[in-house]
């Protein structure tokens, strides 16, 4: 077996390894921190002594990982809630600055009191709709171009509902 035929087996393994810091720092931490009386019940006062540098290295490693996963995780969750909030400003400024063709168009999903409507795709006051985010296709294969289910998202269904005065 050559280098890079066992390196292509071994990287899934790699990638999974993340999900096992967690626990081996949890157990770093009971051997290092839990009283001498519990570990000599379960046996580990001597491994604890004679591997103390080796364990807290681990222990340092570990919770390190696990905390810059976390950081990873939420650092990401928050950059989806900002580009999230900042596309619905977009969609927001120009829902502010709607022609009037683009007006009656919103204005017959406000009129039927139906977030779906199918609408010609060929028309041009439609696809500038679409393109800027405000209807989204209710289907994504099947439907005719000139009757096309369109429905309006829920945060635009609501700003609008609120804000009827655009």
């Amino acid at each position: 077996m050559d280098f890079f035929s066992w390196l292509t087996k071994f990287i899934p393994y790699v990638k999974d390894l993340s999900n096992y810091f967690l626990p081996v720092a949890i157990a770093c931490t009971a051997i290092l921190f839990l009283p001498d009386e519990l570990l000599e019940q379960l046996g580990l006062v001597v491994f604890r002594e004679e591997s103390k540098p080796y364990l807290g290295a681990v222990f340092l490693f570990s919770w390190s990982v696990v905390a810059c996963k976390t950081l990873f995780a939420i650092s990401s969750w928050v950059r989806y809630k900002f580009n999230k909030r900042q596309a619905f400003g977009e969609i927001r400024t120009r829902l502010n600055d709607l022609s009037t063709e683009e007006k009656e168009i919103i204005g017959m999903y406000v009129e039927e009191k139906s977030r779906t409507l199918e609408l010609d795709m060929t028309n041009h006051v439609v696809i500038g709709l679409f393109k800027a985010g405000i209807i989204e296709l209710a289907v994504l294969r099947g439907a005719d171009a000139e009757n096309a289910p369109c429905t309006i998202p829920d945060r635009v269904w609501k700003y609008i509902n609120l804000h009827q005065d655009f």
